[in-house]
């Protein structure tokens, strides 16, 4: 069975779900990552998604349905899904349950709550250790991370007005 995650951002729960999804082999459909590989990926999609993506807009729900649809086609019928960052409001909720039914997969939601201030608080100083396999080590500290020489890396959306608009949406 899938299990579809619910939550604030800045809850930390893909730390706790990289480990379960590796643990019990679980396929991950993270919407944020599918979405930098397709704008990566120098298609004419691409040119779509970079200037949504870069103006910190959110991508048509017509869209995301499209990658999920693409990512469910190319996995085994039989391989268990953890899907992240979906559906975001109810009109993505009826259409990611239309492309489920139509390939015949069961689901579970899973919801993490956190509040407003303490989500902005830690996406403000959220982080990647470059050179770390955080699925291995998910709770490395920044400190850790330059004093062994590795690259640390930001995500450029992680500024204030972009999380609180992420959150409010």
């Amino acid at each position: 069975m899938d299990i579809i995650l619910a939550w604030m951002q800045g809850s930390w729960k893909w730390t706790q779900w990289k480990l379960l999804a590796k643990e019990f082999w679980y396929k991950v459909f993270e919407t944020w990552s599918e979405l930098r590989k397709l704008r990566d990926s120098w298609t004419e999609l691409w040119n779509k998604l970079k200037e949504i993506m870069d103006s910190w807009q959110l991508v048509d729900t017509s869209l995301i349905m499209e990658i999920v649809w693409e990512f469910l086609k190319n996995i085994w019928e039989n391989e268990k899904v953890l899907f992240d960052w979906l559906p975001r409001n109810l009109e993505q909720y009826i259409q990611f349950q239309n492309v489920m039914e139509k390939f015949s997969r069961k689901w579970k939601l899973v919801y993490v709550s956190l509040s407003k201030t303490e989500a902005i608080k830690r996406l403000s100083w959220r982080f990647e250790c470059v050179w770390v396999d955080t699925t291995n080590n998910p709770l490395i500290t920044k400190e850790e991370c330059i004093k062994k020489w590795w690259s640390i890396k930001v995500r450029d959306d992680d500024v204030e007005d972009s999380i609180k608009k992420r959150i409010e949406i």
